[in-house]
């Protein structure tokens, strides 16, 4: 999105976010609602978290001290290995804080709400609806450096998001019997995705 200001990146991620919701069932009045909340809860946690003032350049800074700070590289090796790229690392931590953050606000509530679906709808149980969910919608999140090997359905990286949306979106469109049944195959659709990763496929 460049370089705005708070309240700029806000009204910019109000524009997206409430026809999303929207487009879900939500009426305006409601999908307003639930992204004014979500965006609070945003602005809390990076209060909280002390990333307030993050520059937006920030992928930028992280890979020119991969060479030179320890912690940096220590963490970027682990990236690495999943398969990100000095791309993937740009285009996540060059977002505006509270655009990285409500996307990741984002993907938690899409999983929790399928996941209540397949419980309350679907009358699952909470194991099946677990495994269901895990089969369907990837699972994100930040690796953990004291971890000695990264199990194939494992949390993948965020900076991986905006290439795997891409491919699932082409795959849906193309080939989406096919794609459901390669990944039937699988533990999880995070499985499936790293291995895609590593063919270089993704």
């Amino acid at each position: 999105m460049g370089f705005f200001s708070r309240s700029t990146i806000e009204k910019e991620l109000e524009r997206i976010y409430v026809p999303l919701y929207q487009s879900m069932g939500m009426n305006y009045g409601e999908a307003k609602q639930m992204f004014s909340e979500f965006i609070e809860q945003c602005k809390d946690e990076s209060e909280r978290k002390g990333t307030t003032n993050l520059p937006q350049n920030f992928g930028d800074i992280l890979l020119a001290k991969e060479s030179i700070d320890e912690k940096v590289q220590s963490l970027l090796k682990i990236l690495r290995k999943e398969g990100v790229t000095d791309k993937d690392i740009k285009w996540l931590w060059n977002m505006h804080e509270l655009e990285r953050r409500m996307m990741k606000r984002d993907d938690d509530w899409t999983r929790q709400t399928m996941f209540l679906h397949y419980m309350n709808v679907d009358k699952l149980s909470p194991e099946e609806a677990a495994k269901k969910l895990n089969k369907k919608s990837p699972l994100y999140g930040v690796p953990d450096v004291n971890k000695r090997s990264i199990g194939e359905d494992d949390p993948l990286p965020f900076e991986l998001k905006d290439r795997i949306n891409i491919y699932m979106t082409d795959r849906a469109q193309t080939d989406f019997q096919e794609f459901l049944s390669e990944i039937a195959e699988y533990s999880s659709i995070n499985a499936f995705l790293r291995g895609k990763i590593k063919k270089g496929e993704i």
